[in-house]
């Protein structure tokens, strides 16, 4: 079973900040200062790094259990409502990709 998701959002090139900053390897995305997000897009973009961290402790050696547990991480982060604001889109739409990179089938 493939895992492909069809993400409604365009496509940007940003790094791995939703922000729009270039990509720092040094520093952590929540480090950085907050961009100029409202209340919804703030907390839009906390459950974005939620997602991307659960994404990166995704065991892939029990193939079975890694493939059921991405399609939750797709399913979560397509949930997440991003408010049409571009920066979360381009992110939610990264993340969506990194999932997909990882699948196993």
């Amino acid at each position: 079973m493939g895992l492909s998701f069809s993400a409604d959002d365009d496509d940007q090139k940003m790094g791995d900040d939703p922000r729009g900053a270039p990509e720092d390897a040094e520093r952590s995305p929540r480090k950085r200062a907050r961009p100029d997000f409202d209340e919804d897009g703030a907390a839009s973009l906390a459950k974005l790094e939620a997602l991307a961290d659960e994404i990166a402790r995704v065991d892939m050696s029990q193939e079975k259990a890694a493939t059921e547990l991405l399609t939750q991480l797709l399913c979560k982060i397509d949930a997440v409502d991003t408010f049409g604001d571009p920066r979360l889109r381009a992110y939610r739409k990264k993340l969506i990709r990194r999932v997909e990179a990882l699948d196993p089938s």
